[in-house]
């Protein structure tokens, strides 16, 4: 592909994520409209140290981004909104590019419209943080990283910026540690399979898994002044909310019962995707499918399943996986070149 040839390509891509971007902006406020005003608070109130619950105060990454654009802008609720149409071009931009890289051009733009869809169709009337935002991208690159076979420097990488950003960067170190060893079972389960773990994945997932949570912890120990309400959970470090997701599916039988419906459709049909993914090519895709298996099972247990924002994280798992059973993979040159250095 020629230089100019190129250069366009990349025009047309950003052109199209800043007018999704504008769409999508108009269904926020229309869905949103006066409770869009609470995310902005609650960014805010992180940085004040005084969160709505003390499991949002380790969570600097957006309201820090947010914090900095204010300084530049001189306001921080319209910050607050340019980050969310900067944030929701990248992302759009970022599935064509990536999608592109592994599937080609055809299945990039199906991955696009795919990706505007499943964010449309996950917006809540009541939230939508910052963190949400970044989760999207942060775990559009963890699976990404994980279909171009990237060595453990890449994921630590990605992990020291994403566990800043939310508690669910945790399931990364998770996959670090399990794809080794399914890798390695999978591969060669009857020629000494322990001798060809990648040891080196593997101590980094631990190391980032546990200097991770030490990390959580320490942050909202040290930035919280006070919590605004008091969570349920162990010492205020998780959000139960498996009893009330239960509740609201099995006691709703009225005409709002597929409200309540859908997401837990969203759930299981992320968990029959990994399972797939699993059976299919155990030794690439066990690890990722038991990380989102268990990222799913996390979120039905200790997010509130009805605020549906809670599984965008979920979007980019959704975007590669059906590709890769639509699409040949093409992997690019920039891939191969890494693969082989």
């Amino acid at each position: 592909m020629s230089p100019s040839h190129r250069y366009r390509t990349h025009f047309c891509w950003v052109m199209a994520s800043a007018l999704a971007m504008l769409a999508q902006l108009r269904l926020i406020f229309f869905v949103m409209g006066s409770h869009y005003g609470n995310s902005i608070g609650a960014s805010a109130q992180v940085l004040d140290g005084t969160p709505f619950w003390a499991i949002y105060q380790s969570r600097l990454l957006g309201p820090y981004t947010i914090r900095l654009l204010s300084a530049l802008i001189g306001d921080f609720s319209l910050a607050h909104v340019f980050f969310l149409a900067g944030m929701t071009t990248l992302a759009g931009y970022m599935v064509l590019l990536l999608a592109d890289r592994r599937f080609g051009k055809q299945s990039a733009w199906l991955a696009f419209f795919a990706f505007q869809a499943f964010f449309s169709f996950l917006l809540n009337q009541l939230w939508l943080y910052a963190w949400d935002q970044y989760c999207i991208i942060l775990f559009l690159l963890f699976v990404y990283f994980v279909f171009a076979d990237k060595d453990w420097r890449w994921f630590s990488a990605l992990f020291t910026i994403a566990i800043l950003n939310r508690e669910s960067a945790l399931f990364m170190a998770i996959w670090m540690v399990v794809h080794p060893i399914a890798k390695a079972f999978f591969t060669y389960r009857h020629k000494h399979w322990l001798r060809h773990i990648d040891k080196a994945l593997c101590l980094a997932g631990i190391l980032c898994g546990t200097l991770g949570t030490l990390l959580i912890l320490a942050l909202r120990k040290m930035l919280l002044v006070r919590e605004m309400v008091s969570a349920p959970g162990v010492s205020h470090n998780f959000d139960i909310a498996i009893g009330f997701n239960i509740r609201s599916i099995a006691g709703e039988l009225t005409p709002s019962l597929f409200f309540h419906l859908t997401p837990l459709f969203i759930l299981t049909c992320a968990a029959v995707l990994a399972i797939s993914l699993m059976k299919k090519d155990p030794a690439r895709f066990f690890g990722l499918g038991f990380t989102f298996l268990a990222l799913s099972a996390s979120i039905f247990c200790f997010g509130v399943i009805s605020e549906s924002r809670v599984m965008l994280e979920l979007i980019p798992f959704y975007i590669f996986g059906i590709l890769y059973y639509l699409a040949p993979e093409t992997p690019s040159l920039t891939a191969s070149v890494s693969k082989a250095a």
